[in-house]
């Protein structure tokens, strides 16, 4: 019984030392493409929460002239996650005659950017143009992006 244990062994041996070869078969798998879908989501344009007018009394002590005032924090947030640059104007105005707005801003966002921008907005109101017109006596604070012809915004 020795001496076969003995021939296992020396038999094993001369396949360790005799040179076995030993090799593996490496496969390279094929590519498989994984789509990934990137929406681009397009702009949005958000006012400022508290644009404010300074308050204007237009009482009898103003019969001839004008009286001014200001808008404050007139401006937005432009959030842009389109490819190409967007931008947004900005601007006051009334339809009243006698009530006069000067100002506004352009706030531009490059591709995949948040701009904000604000102003502060003068304004004058003539007493007896305002009495005499019929129109509201609002201002109007208007959002308008470069592609926009005046029909809504296009983003």
């Amino acid at each position: 019984m020795k001496k076969v244990l003995l021939t296992s062994t020396a038999l094993a041996t001369l396949f360790l030392a005799g040179g076995l070869s030993v090799s593996a078969a490496v496969v390279t798998p094929d590519s498989l493409p994984i789509p990934v879908n990137v929406t681009p989501g397009g702009a949005e344009f958000a006012f400022n929460a508290d644009m404010t007018a300074s308050d204007i009394l237009v009482d009898a002590t103003l019969i001839e002239g004008t009286q001014s005032g200001t808008l404050t924090n007139v401006g937005g947030t432009l959030t842009n996650l389109n490819l190409d640059s967007e931008s947004v104007t900005v601007s006051a105005t009334s339809a009243l005659a006698g009530l006069v707005v000067t100002g506004g801003t352009t706030i531009e966002a490059e591709a995949i950017q948040e701009e904000s921008d604000s102003v502060d907005v003068a304004f004058t109101i003539n007493r007896a143009a305002a009495i005499a017109s019929t129109e509201d006596r609002v201002i109007t604070v208007t959002a308008q992006d470069a592609g926009d012809n005046e029909d809504g915004p296009a983003f």
